[in-house]
């Protein structure tokens, strides 16, 4: 099938079982796809359309937040799944919006058990395990062992043994989401995504994939500033909001006896002293406490230099995934310094589109 021929096509499925509802048209929509958070979209139907118009109380099923999920599709493959979390329903233009976002949120309301019989004494414990394998022992507690409702369609890499064990405690009560985080943040620990993609008896699955540390994925070549290049409104952000010199960590305890790790001013640096506290207050152990504050600090030692572009046409969709490498080229210009001989590979970071050919924007750093 030649690129010319492939389209967006769009499906409901059911968010427990992936297994494919209905092939939906909306009219209009956006998407956003992205490492280490969660991204999000919105699509509108009309429901008074030939394709869309289906029998009473159709709509109110295959809408129904959370039970619910929207899959974008280039031709056949999955390039965004988003759990439907909001509906509104507009009689005047018959016209439903499905507000959805990705599959993370779902972390934002897991812990590692279920609401049940509570001992606070009692505690999960994961050992001898790589900031890799931690990450993919809490997807597994959180998202799969259990029973039904629970266990949903996530597909996990190869286990990875390593130095770390954690005892998760009850009365803490940690989100997935708190935990996957803390995993993010150590020193060298992995980006996160979750990825949808068909299963080969044709149901929706999101596959945990977990960098080491930066994912990895198919090579886009660029050449900006050429004069029929696929790129527009290229972009270039340099952030320093969250930029700082030291960092102090808390972790648990309180008063004199709490856990502190330090982290001081990088020698050569230009700017004044900005320095804060972030709380880990569950880290009970020094050295994970101090690899979580260096990983920290690390990624707000400097600005953050983001560039961005969309891209019309070509074979996009199947290689823009987060993790992807985008080589550009840029001859400069007033602001823009050229890229160095051979291209500057960036690291795709998030992908965002609509319903045209095009997406509304690649983030890369």
């Amino acid at each position: 099938m030649t690129t010319e021929t492939k389209r967006w096509r769009f499906w409901i499925v059911n968010t427990v079982t992936g297994v494919k509802r209905r092939e939906v048209f909306p009219k209009a929509g956006r998407w956003k796809t992205m490492l280490n958070g969660v991204g999000d979209g919105e699509h509108a139907f009309r429901l008074d359309d030939k394709d869309t118009k289906l029998p009473r109380g159709m709509w109110r099923s295959l809408s129904l937040p959370w039970a619910s999920t929207l899959v974008v599709c280039w031709d056949d493959l999955p390039v965004y799944a988003g759990i439907i979390i909001r509906r509104t329903w507009t009689a005047a233009s018959n016209t439903l919006v499905l507000s959805h976002k990705e599959f993370r949120i779902i972390a934002t309301k897991r812990m590692l058990y279920g609401v049940g019989p509570y001992d606070p004494r009692s505690t999960i414990t994961i050992a001898n395990k790589s900031n890799r394998g931690l990450a993919r022992a809490y997807a597994f507690h959180a998202l799969i062992d259990g029973g039904d409702r629970w266990a949903l369609p996530v597909a996990l890499p190869d286990d990875q043994a390593g130095e770390w064990t954690r005892e998760i405690e009850r009365w803490q009560f940690r989100t997935l989401e708190t935990l996957l985080t803390e995993v993010q943040e150590s020193d060298g620990g992995p980006d996160i995504h979750f990825r949808p993609r068909w299963t080969s008896a044709g149901t929706l699955e999101w596959e945990l994939r977990l960098g080491t540390p930066r994912l990895s994925g198919p090579t886009l070549n660029v050449n900006v500033s050429a004069p029929e290049s696929p790129a527009v409104n290229f972009t270039e952000m340099s952030d320093g909001v969250m930029q700082l010199t030291g960092l102090w960590g808390l972790g648990e305890g309180s008063g004199a006896g709490r856990l502190v790790s330090a982290q001081p001013l990088p020698e050569g640096s230009r700017v004044p002293f900005l320095d804060t506290s972030r709380s880990f207050p569950s880290v009970d152990q020094q050295d994970r406490l101090n690899s979580i504050t260096t990983e920290s600090l690390q990624t707000s030692r400097e600005m953050t230099d983001q560039w961005g572009f969309g891209l019309k046409g070509g074979d996009w969709p199947e290689k823009a995934i987060p993790g992807a490498t985008v080589r550009w080229f840029h001859e400069g210009d007033a602001f823009t310094e050229p890229t160095p001989e051979g291209g500057r590979p960036s690291y795709l970071i998030a992908v965002a589109g609509d319903m045209t050919d095009s997406p509304t924007g690649l983030d890369f750093q």
